[in-house]
C-alpha cells in the first residue's frame, strides 16, 4: 500500500502599509507577488492590504472631525509608527521582519525561506 503524505504549508501573514497614489507600492506589490508565486509551493499567504495617507484631505478632515473612524484610525497610525513605519510601501512580514521601500523579489523570498524552514 503506497502512503500519500501531503504537506501542510505554512501560512505567512503580510501587512502591506501602502498608499493608493504611491508609484513605488505598485513596485513593491509587484515584487512581493512575484515571491509569493515561487514560494507557493512552501508556504500559503495571507495578505492584508492597510492605508497609509492617499485619502482626500477633505474627506479625511470629515471623518477626523466627525469621530466616524477617528479611534481605529488613531490606534492604527500609532501601531505602525511605533513599528518604525513612516514611508510606504511597507511590509510586516509574519510581524517579525519590517521591509521598506519597493525591494526586489529576492529580499521577500529569503524572509520567506526563513519563515518555512
Amino acid at each position: 500500500m503506497t502512503e500519500i503524505k501531503q504537506a501542510i504549508k505554512q501560512t505567512i501573514k503580510i501587512d502591506f502599509v501602502s498608499d493608493v497614489a504611491c508609484p513605488w507600492c505598485a513596485i513593491g506589490l509587484g515584487s512581493l507577488s512575484m515571491a509569493k508565486g515561487w514560494m507557493s509551493h512552501r508556504a500559503q499567504f495571507e495578505v492584508h492590504f492597510r492605508a497609509f495617507a492617499g485619502l482626500d484631505p477633505i474627506r479625511a478632515s470629515q471623518v477626523l472631525a466627525g469621530n466616524e473612524f477617528a479611534e481605529g484610525v488613531r490606534q492604527e497610525e500609532q501601531r505602525y509608527q511605533r513599528l518604525g513605519i513612516h514611508s510606504v510601501p511597507s511590509m510586516i512580514i509574519n510581524d517579525q521582519y519590517l521591509v521598506r521601500g519597493a525591494q526586489p523579489p529576492e529580499v521577500f523570498l529569503d524572509i520567506f525561506e526563513k519563515l518555512s524552514d
